[in-house]
């Protein structure tokens, strides 16, 4: 069967192809070849920025945490500097004032001791 198909097939009176017929057709695939890498161009500078922006992206986000940590870290030192200057400057002064007294007790507050949530209990600080 395939040797009857092939004889039949060169029976066939060959066709003379037309003039420019070669041409036309490498042109036609040079044409599709140029549209092919002028896609892959488009798609390569698409991807690139894509790339470029999500790391951009990270690079910001990083910087302005980084510059957030350092502000924090700023505002704790002057924090830590006033609280500082602070006990300098009540350690001079008495840590007990006297509220007032009934005829059994005295009232007084303790500025080194606070009370905790059970009324009976005070837990000292120490500055």
């Amino acid at each position: 069967m395939i040797d009857r198909l092939d004889d039949l097939l060169r029976s066939v009176p060959r066709e003379k192809a037309s003039e420019g017929f070669s041409e036309g057709v490498l042109a036609r695939r040079q044409r599709r070849s140029s549209q092919r890498r002028a896609w892959r161009r488009q798609i390569a500078a698409v991807v690139l920025g894509i790339v470029l922006a999500s790391g951009g992206g990270a690079m910001y986000r990083q910087h302005r945490e980084d510059k957030r940590m350092t502000e924090l870290r700023a505002e704790h030192a002057r924090l830590q500097r006033d609280l500082d200057q602070l006990k300098k400057l009540t350690e001079n002064y008495p840590s007990v004032i006297y509220l007032g007294s009934t005829d059994e007790e005295a009232v007084v507050l303790d500025a080194r001791t606070t009370v905790s949530g059970d009324s009976n209990t005070t837990v000292s600080n120490e500055f």
